[in-house]
């Protein structure tokens, strides 16, 4: 083996029998450092750690107990823009007294809108669904928000059941933004606080030191937004605020469960939330505007496929993807209001449902008896269509009735003359004369091999043509169209 001597002297590079050199790890005393599978590392003795890069911070990477390195695959589990005016009311159940809460898509969810200083006030967001802290399943809430705290005023986000004015929450980990400006970590177990904490400050900057309490009361904290995250791991949580505008984490905080304490939560599951309450009256109206916010969990050996992301996150073809409110036509208890049929105008507006028409006369002319605009900000990928028929009132007279069925994508206006509209094949159904009342035509179920694209703002066109038929006042044909897709 030979030896390169450094010019400091006494020092050694190893160089191995064919002449290639090779680094050695040497503890604090000199010594190698064993190589045992899942060996302890003494405090005296050093190893490399390995570490990433995460917008200006360095994050060590993680492993396992098996020595497997761990590449997070994350899940969405919850994902909200706050997309219109109405609050989607499948994800949330939104509850205030006297604040009065406002969404929008250029400001997102103003928790106090009309900028009252009304004590015992409040506004809570809270998500319908629940999530579970599974054993290595870490939990992540990124919000996107702005708030000025005044005197008086108190908020808190993140998994929990908050009750109206009550400060302590009974079980759960959140965020606090105090009425002084100090951001603090909180976990409660069986509403004792078991673990609270104040975030420090990583910045030298508008009011505060490095390693002091990080306190967001200056004018540059108020004006500003700010990204919040929460990770909950089995036995800790890690609170972190970044500054948008510079990149910086701001803020830092981790939070072990105590060792008392059974686990992190006395609860098997919680939802999410986000709260404002004033506990006194302020002088001045509170400011907490939350603008996006996303739920991850972390770790999964699992890779979900596109239409089980899309149910977790609420965006199938039965709900409008921004407000949740229902897409077919189907009112409860009633039968669907008789379509007038056009080829310019959309005999529903709905993403299919149950409709009625009265029997016309045979023609060439295609019919919009859906037509459905895919809203703003949103995709909708269809998967295909089940249609089904049956005749009402009289039996058919004097001629059979054939329906010739069809779809529409992406048409830019609801008009079946639109140029860009692209068609689709659905099949045939007919009644021969003398079909009765209740007499049903064979149902069609078509599923697309390559799934079709409506984009935003555009339209997914139900189409039918009936190129035989008699025009008859009383006869009535009725169905129902069931519309395969989700929202992307």
């Amino acid at each position: 083996m030979a030896l390169i001597d450094f010019l400091t002297g006494g020092n050694k590079l190893d160089g191995d029998s064919n002449g290639s050199m090779f680094a050695r790890l040497k503890d604090a005393a000199g010594n190698g450092i064993g190589k045992l599978h899942r060996a302890l590392i003494p405090a005296t003795q050093e190893a490399l750690m390995v570490a990433v890069k995460n917008d200006q911070m360095a994050v060590m990477q993680r492993g396992d107990r098996k020595g497997n390195q761990i590449i997070g695959n994350y899940i969405p589990e919850l994902q909200e823009n706050f997309e219109g005016a109405t609050v989607n009311v499948q994800k949330w159940s939104p509850a205030a007294a006297t604040f009065v809460a406002a969404q929008t898509t250029l400001a997102g969810y103003n928790f106090n809108s009309t900028n009252l200083t009304t004590v015992s006030a409040y506004a809570i967001l809270q998500s319908q669904r629940l999530f579970s802290k599974i054993p290595r399943v870490p939990l992540q809430i990124k919000w996107r928000k702005r708030h000025s705290m005044v005197s008086g005023a108190i908020a808190d986000f993140g998994f929990g059941v908050p009750a109206t004015t009550t400060l302590i929450v009974p079980n759960g980990t959140m965020f606090r933004l105090t009425n002084s400006g100090v951001v603090q970590g909180v976990i409660t177990y069986n509403s004792v606080e078991i673990a609270i904490g104040n975030v420090i400050s990583q910045v030298a900057s508008n009011g505060n030191t490095i390693g002091g309490n990080l306190n967001m009361s200056a004018s540059y904290y108020t004006s500003n937004y700010f990204v919040y995250d929460l990770i909950i791991d089995d036995d800790n949580a890690v609170f972190t605020i970044q500054d948008t505008q510079t990149g910086e984490m701001i803020g830092i905080l981790s939070l072990p469960v105590p060792v008392a304490y059974q686990k992190m939560w006395g609860a098997t599951a919680l939802p999410c939330y986000d709260r404002i309450f004033n506990n006194t009256a302020p002088a001045s109206a509170p400011v907490y505007l939350l603008t996006e916010m996303q739920v991850l969990s972390t770790d999964w050996n699992l890779s979900p496929d596109m239409s089980q992301i899309a149910a977790s996150l609420n965006l199938s073809a039965g709900r409008q993807p921004f407000t949740g409110a229902q897409n077919e036509n189907h009112a409860n208890s009633a039968a669907p209001a008789s379509a007038t049929l056009s080829n310019t105008a959309a005999g529903y507006t709905t993403l299919g449902g149950k409709f009625q028409f009265v029997a016309v006369a045979g023609a060439e002319t295609d019919y919009a008896l859906f037509g459905f605009t895919v809203p703003a900000g949103s995709r909708f990928l269809c998967e295909g269509v089940h249609i089904e028929l049956y005749n009402t009132v009289v039996a058919v007279a004097t001629t059979p009735t054939i329906f010739e069925w069809a779809m529409g994508f992406n048409s830019s206006a609801v008009s079946l003359a639109t140029a860009n509209i692209i068609r689709r094949q659905i099949g045939c159904q007919n009644f021969q004369v003398g079909a009765g009342v209740g007499a049903s035509a064979t149902p069609l179920d078509v599923l697309f091999g390559t799934p079709e694209v409506v984009e935003s703002g555009r339209f997914v066109h139900v189409i039918l043509k009936m190129p035989v038929g008699t025009a008859t006042a009383t006869e009535i044909f009725r169905g129902q169209v069931l519309v395969r897709g989700r929202f992307i």
